[in-house]
């Protein structure tokens, strides 16, 4: 296949060059004949002039032309290719020269048909006549009429015969070299056409021959392939998607395996625990008391929420995932879940201010509680003994803006653009407990809202993440302190 379009584009170029240069030849050839034979047109007129000026120079007046001169118009007429009658006033034939061809052609009269004073056509005004006859083998003859004038007298005319489509050997020359040049020119033009062809052809096709090989090494798991990308147009574009394709290849199998692994330790550590304390309740060595049964529920909920968060991530990943909307107070959301995680935030000695303004937004109360939850544990997560973590709810305009800041660990920009993707870890989350499905659903939760949510580093260290809702008209926003009024 591959050589298959390299041939086929060069093929196709081939053949559009040498089409184009087949009309250009063409149209050249056609407007040279044209111009050729206005060229040939206006060398007989100048030869048959020169001829009837040789007669006007020759003749002597009172006694008109002697040998001598009748020679000498017979030599211009031969050199010219032409024969010549001369004819006085009164329409009698003085002499006739020319080549010895033409000569036996005027023998007779018959090229030249009647006496001028019988009949013959001539110009208007002076002007010469012109006839087409035939000889006796078929040849085509043009006769032209002109005066001779000699001191602005006119003293005789003179009948110019010459085979019509004649043309002299110089003028034939002059025609061949044209169409030689011509031709050459179109040959060379056609080679250079091909070669280009080729040339073109195979830089077109080299680089998505580089793309298929980058792609059957990426089929087979290589996901360090890459291709070099040259230039800006549309094939280097392809390129470079390509790279970005086979990066995100790669972080998507480096996120799994990391995934993995941290599911099997969040997995495995409250099951070993439970294990551990079942077993030793079973012989014995621990009493079956609340607190060591409470250890056991409290791997129980462990496991539970980690399933909760897998279940949440497979249902905002749905297409079908729809939302319960009603008109609800994102205040009063964020200060109920604050008030469900502040004990955590004590029991690590991290400060949790809390600032709502009430706005109402069309939503599922949950759903918005769980996105409130979920990065309220990220600061939570991130941020050290001592630090601090601010909530804020405020209206912008036509929206209502959810801000969670915290003074933790500061968030890498590189990890910016890949924040909110399931299961990634970035460079401040090594180690953290949890397999990064919260952001994600986070990500997903809004979105099915209509808003939009983005992670920001915050000034003086920490990480800010605000949330942007549709808000609701004062009059459609119902109760403020939960409200229960539904969107028709």
């Amino acid at each position: 296949m591959r050589r298959s379009l390299r041939v086929r584009l060069a093929l196709t170029h081939a053949a559009v060059a040498v089409i184009a240069i087949v009309v250009v030849g063409l149209v050249v050839n056609l407007s040279l004949t044209r111009r050729f034979d206005s060229y040939v047109a206006q060398q007989r007129t100048a030869r048959e002039q020169a001829v009837v000026r040789t007669i006007e120079q020759t003749y002597t007046p009172g006694s008109g032309w002697n040998a001598e001169a009748i020679f000498a118009i017979s030599h211009a007429a031969a050199m010219n290719g032409v024969g010549v009658r001369v004819i006085d006033l009164n329409g009698t034939v003085l002499f006739s020269a020319g080549s010895q061809g033409m000569l036996g052609m005027m023998s007779g009269g018959h090229m030249f048909g009647n006496p001028l004073g019988a009949g013959e056509a001539t110009g208007v005004g002076g002007a010469p006549a012109s006839q087409t006859q035939s000889s006796g083998d078929a040849t085509k003859l043009t006769v032209r009429t002109f005066p001779v004038v000699v001191d602005g007298t006119t003293v005789a005319r003179a009948q110019v015969v010459e085979r019509l489509g004649v043309v002299l050997p110089q003028d034939a020359a002059y025609r061949r070299a044209l169409t030689l040049y011509l031709l050459l020119a179109a040959l060379l033009a056609g080679g250079i056409a091909v070669v280009v062809s080729v040339v073109v052809s195979r830089r077109i096709t080299h680089p998505l021959v580089a793309l298929t090989e980058a792609a059957e090494q990426l089929e087979q798991g290589r996901l360090e392939t890459r291709v070099v990308a040259h230039g800006d147009d549309e094939v280097a574009e392809l390129a470079r998607a390509f790279n970005r394709m086979a990066e995100a290849l790669a972080r998507q199998e480096e996120w799994r395996s990391t995934m993995t692994a941290d599911l099997a330790h969040e997995l495995r550590t409250p099951l070993a625990t439970m294990q551990a304390r079942v077993e030793a309740l079973e012989d014995g060595v621990l009493p079956a008391t609340p607190d060591n049964l409470r250890v056991i529920g409290a791997e129980v909920e462990r496991l539970g929420r980690l399933l909760g968060q897998l279940r949440s991530l497979a249902e905002v990943s749905n297409e079908g995932f729809n939302l319960e909307r009603r008109a609800v107070d994102l205040a009063s959301i964020v200060r109920d879940a604050a008030a469900v995680e502040e004990p955590a935030f004590v029991d690590k000695g991290v400060t949790l201010a809390v600032s709502a303004q009430a706005v109402a937004v069309a939503g599922d109360r949950d759903r918005l509680r769980q996105v409130v939850t979920n990065l309220l544990d990220n600061a939570l997560k991130f941020t050290p003994p001592g630090g601090h973590a601010w909530v804020e709810v405020a209206r912008d305009g036509a929206e209502a803006v959810l801000t969670v800041s915290d003074d933790g660990a500061n968030i890498d920009p590189d990890d910016l653009p890949f924040i909110f993707e399931r299961f990634y870890r970035g460079a401040t989350g090594k180690g953290a407990p949890g397999v990064g499905l919260g952001l994600a659903i986070v990500r997903g939760l809004v979105r099915a809202h209509g808003g939009s949510v983005q992670a920001a580093p915050r000034q003086g260290g920490g990480a800010t993440f605000t949330v942007r809702l549709p808000a609701l008209p004062p009059r459609e926003s119902g109760s403020k302190s939960g409200g229960n009024g539904r969107i028709q």
